[in-house]
């Protein structure tokens, strides 16, 4: 059997349960708002829709028509004080690697748009704004939150586990492009871990597995594949759309030291 060594690297560019490794949901917005507010009044509106989600509902954001494309600057914020709106808390103590949600854009897409993480204290943010680039389609934005490294975070980083130890507010904020209406569209927005593998015993003709666990339904995932951990160049085993949360893979034997990888395509 290969020597193996298994990674749950993620290649990326997340209501959370705070008691520990329990399960971490998505706000689907199916239902209502879900506690997600406006940050800043008269600029954009943040309402709930039950249809035109991915699928179902979802949150749309709204800068109405202006005179003058003055760069204005809005957030739908979860704060934790409505009962639904449960982003706050300890993310390390709830296992959460990983902070994702759906994008989309009608019209024009936004001038920049960041997630906002702040602690009483600190704040923390990620420019996301470079992974929009289609118009009327939902887009998937996932970013690690394993350190600020990982997940090209910005703003008070020597505070970085401060923040996600104790995040007090979430915001989502969006800066219009011109004076025309703007809608944009939030879905699907949650915590979760990374993908995890666990070795399979080998089949009847020999070859092992690995079954990988924790892997969103709907996203694009690729397997990699190198000799050595810090290798810059990992050989690419395949791409899927994960149908179920958790896959084995089948693996012919040799001799070997493989190092494998699941990364968000």
């Amino acid at each position: 059997m290969n020597n193996v060594r298994l990674c749950g690297i993620i290649g990326l560019a997340i209501s959370i349960r705070l008691a520990g490794a329990g399960e971490l949901p998505t706000e689907t917005f199916s239902h209502a708002n879900a506690g997600w507010q406006d940050r800043d009044p008269g600029k954009m509106i943040v309402s709930q829709l039950t249809s035109g989600g991915n699928p179902g509902g979802c949150l749309r954001l709204v800068f109405p028509a202006q005179s003058v494309a003055f760069p204005d600057t809005d957030a739908a914020v979860a704060t934790g004080q409505m009962a639904s709106a449960q982003f706050t808390g300890d993310y390390l103590g709830a296992e959460a690697m990983m902070l994702g949600f759906d994008f989309k854009a009608d019209h024009v897409l936004p001038s920049s748009l960041w997630i906002k993480l702040y602690s009483s204290s600190n704040v923390i943010y990620r420019d996301v704004t470079s992974h929009l680039n289609v118009l009327n389609a939902w887009q998937p934005i996932r970013v690690s939150i394993l350190s600020s490294d990982l997940g090209g975070w910005l703003g008070d980083v020597d505070a970085f586990f401060d923040v996600v130890r104790d995040v007090v507010r979430v915001e989502f904020q969006l800066t219009r492009q011109s004076e025309i209406t703007q809608m944009y569209y939030l879905d699907n927005i949650f915590l979760d871990r990374l993908p995890e593998a666990t070795p399979v015993a080998p089949d009847e003709d020999g070859a092992w597995g690995l079954t990988w666990r924790n892997l969103r339904v709907g996203d694009a995932y690729r397997v990699e594949a190198a000799g050595d951990l810090a290798s810059p160049v990992w050989r690419s085993l395949g791409s899927f759309n994960a149908a179920d949360q958790a896959l084995e893979l089948r693996f012919q034997s040799t001799n070997d030291v493989m190092f494998y990888r699941m990364s968000l395509d």
